[in-house]
């Protein structure tokens, strides 16, 4: 094969042929193959972004009622009883160097899991009433169970 044979890469439309997916056949490369192959990489594009939005640990949509914290992330919401859900938590102070002060809210579940609650100042309407809940429930951060209490008399 000499190398008059091999023919570039061209734009749609131009005449230039490549070889089918199906078999040994030819044919005119057209618009409609390059339409094909860009839908699917927008799907596997939009397939990766859902994966990583679905697995997002981090929120700052916060509904409190009583207390019941509702966590609210991009594609999921979580449902949170302070009272019977809650192990600790803790209340952190950031120093970004762009973005400048942030306050991190660290919820430690039973189960192990943690939550996480980002917002900009203590005194949000959203936040003043949780942390307050919280400091009613566990002062220290630190639930006390009653086998802890138990075991420590």
């Amino acid at each position: 094969m000499s190398f008059a044979a091999i023919r570039p890469i061209a734009f749609p439309g131009t005449g230039y042929w490549h070889r089918s997916w199906l078999g040994n056949d030819n044919q005119p490369t057209t618009i409609m193959d390059y339409l094909v192959i860009s839908i699917v990489a927008i799907l596997i594009l939009a397939l990766f972004v859902a994966i990583l939005l679905i697995n997002s640990k981090t929120s700052s949509s916060v509904r409190l009622e009583g207390k019941t914290l509702t966590v609210g992330y991009p594609l999921k919401k979580d449902v949170i009883d302070l009272e019977k859900d809650l192990r600790s938590w803790n209340l952190r102070r950031m120093n970004l160097m762009w973005r400048g002060k942030l306050y991190a809210l660290s919820l430690e579940l039973q189960d192990g899991a943690w939550k996480k609650i980002y917002f900009r100042s203590r005194t949000q309407k959203k936040i003043r009433p949780l942390v307050s809940i919280l400091n009613d429930i566990a002062p220290t951060g630190k639930i006390e169970t009653q086998q802890g209490a138990a075991t420590a008399s």
